[in-house]
């Protein structure tokens, strides 16, 4: 037994003098006792250390694996609610429509009433089945209109009632943002609830600054039936020295670098809106009913419209 044990010592003390744990090779290395005494008790006290901080961390782990840490990622504190487009398929009260028939002077008042129908729920995709109506001024297609839509509540105005006019005449102000109401996700769940549509109607998430077109993909329900939507946030954020890079190397504008010659302020949709005006003059020589007009641009008619129908295929190819 004791020739064995012989027999490892030197095996034992070339690991200690060749081993890269600190503190080994001093215990062989050193002529001093009071030295391997003082270098054995610091490597008994670092393994013990060691030994309880990972006894600690197991622990942890199994008992309590979650961990607690401090978000400082500020730029996703502050979200815009994103905005929602609703539009009912029925388009316009048929009931104020019927009433606005029965009291005109127009001499076929149920082509009338089909031509109002038909004008509500015009696109590009059906200008060619509005039926020809030459009693009623082309000028007169938006207001009638917005007077005959469903009323939809709460409004919030942000005009007097005349914005039609300041509309049309190109008399525009951009006022300060001022806040309806503001919702914080630490308190609960946030939601919008919608109630009481007597239609079917098809839904548009969009970002607070944009708005709907054509084009836009939305979520269709049915009359009679309820739809419930979540949304995710996704964050993308910049550097503000972003905004001192003109719109070229951007590939983006703000809202303030506008360029748009129907439109206040700029938007990718916007935009898209504007290249549709700017082709509908080209090919057919006029303005749709639901853009705005500046100048002496005409407002496209039935006979207009329904050119407009030939190319609608180059009008929806501005979504893409």
């Amino acid at each position: 037994m004791k020739s064995k044990s012989r027999s490892q010592t030197p095996f034992i003390k070339k690991y200690l003098k060749v081993s890269s744990i600190h503190g080994f090779k001093h215990l062989v290395l050193s002529k001093n006792r009071l030295e391997k005494l003082l270098w054995l008790n610091i490597i008994i006290l670092a393994t013990s250390g060691a030994s309880y901080i990972s006894y600690l961390t197991i622990t942890r782990y199994i008992q309590n694996p979650t961990v607690t840490t401090i978000e400082r990622n500020h730029f996703s504190w502050d979200t815009n609610f994103p905005a929602a487009t609703i539009c009912p398929t029925a388009k316009i009260n048929e009931k104020m429509v019927h009433d606005l028939t029965e009291y005109s002077t127009v001499s076929n008042k149920s082509l009338f009433y089909e031509f109002m129908l038909a004008l509500a729920a015009g696109t590009y995709d059906n200008f060619d089945e509005i039926p020809y109506f030459d009693e009623l001024e082309k000028e007169q297609y938006i207001t009638l209109l917005l007077e005959m839509q469903y009323e939809f509540k709460p409004v919030f105005r942000t005009s007097t009632g005349v914005e039609l006019n300041y509309w049309e005449n190109d008399q525009w102000d951009i006022v300060e943002e001022q806040d309806i109401f503001k919702v914080n996700f630490l308190d609960g769940e946030s939601f919008i609830e919608v109630l009481n549509i007597t239609s079917g109607f098809k839904i548009f998430f969009h970002g607070p600054y944009e708005v709907a077109d054509i084009v836009s993909k939305g979520v269709t329900s049915s009359n009679g039936y309820s739809l419930k939507l979540s949304l995710n946030a996704l964050s993308i954020t910049s550097s503000n020295l972003t905004k001192s890079l003109n719109h070229n190397q951007r590939k983006c504008r703000f809202y303030y670098e506008n360029n748009l010659k129907h439109f206040p302020i700029y938007s990718y949709v916007m935009c898209r809106m504007e290249c549709r005006i700017s082709l509908a003059k080209k090919l057919c020589g006029c303005v749709p009913h639901f853009y705005r007009r500046i100048g002496i641009e005409e407002v496209c008619g039935v006979i207009d419209l329904h050119c407009l129908a030939k190319y609608k295929g180059n009008f929806l190819l501005y979504g893409t």
